[in-house]
């Protein structure tokens, strides 16, 4: 009975309008697109009356958010993260890891201007970047254009249990996003491996 709108995976290249309300997880999400792989379900408050016996948030974040427009929140359940695992020996030299899709909104540009900046005081320093997305081609001719060709490795996607193994050596682990996260799973699974997590 519930007017949808749905912007499913592929449906579409180019952005989609922001959303008037939420995403199918209810994480506030703005202006996703099908180009981010992801499907969304958006729906006005008054359609969400009387449908939903419980509405759950990602954060408190989410929830202000949530209310602010007008849908009622019942609970607050955080994103589960694995237990913490041992630290992993640190690599020799400073490194410092991301993981994510390689889209704009995830301040791929920011982290290249502060990993450049980072350099002039270590030269030494190395940036890793897992994750692939519709800017690669983009990210490795803006990681040339800087003159960080040398420093910066490029894993593209990898396996989960590859992905830790990579990474789980890094001294800080960067969450540049630059647009409002609901709740980014990175962070807390970089600090359940006892790494450094720097606020953006």
């Amino acid at each position: 009975k519930m007017n949808r709108i749905i912007q499913a995976q592929g449906a579409q290249e180019e952005a989609a309008p922001p959303a008037q309300s939420h995403g199918l997880n209810l994480s506030a999400s703005l202006a996703t697109s099908a180009a981010m792989k992801r499907i969304n379900v958006a729906v006005s408050p008054r359609e969400i009356d009387g449908v939903f016996d419980w509405i759950v948030a990602n954060s408190g974040w989410t929830r202000g958010r949530l209310e602010g427009d007008g849908v009622p929140v019942d609970e607050v359940v955080w994103n589960g993260v694995p237990a913490a695992t041992p630290r992993a020996a640190p690599a020799p030299v400073p490194t410092v890891a991301f993981a994510g899709r390689l889209v704009p909104e995830k301040g791929l540009e920011l982290l290249l201007q502060a990993f450049r900046r980072v350099r002039q005081r270590l030269p030494e320093a190395r940036l890793v970047i897992a994750g692939d997305g519709p800017e690669r081609n983009a990210l490795a001719l803006r990681v040339a254009a800087l003159g960080l060709g040398d420093h910066v490795e490029r894993l593209g996607h990898r396996p989960r249990a590859e992905l830790d193994a990579r990474l789980g050596s890094a001294w800080v682990q960067a969450v540049p996003s630059v647009w409002e996260e609901p709740f980014g799973l990175v962070a807390p699974e970089a600090a359940g491996a006892h790494k450094y997590v720097p606020n953006y």
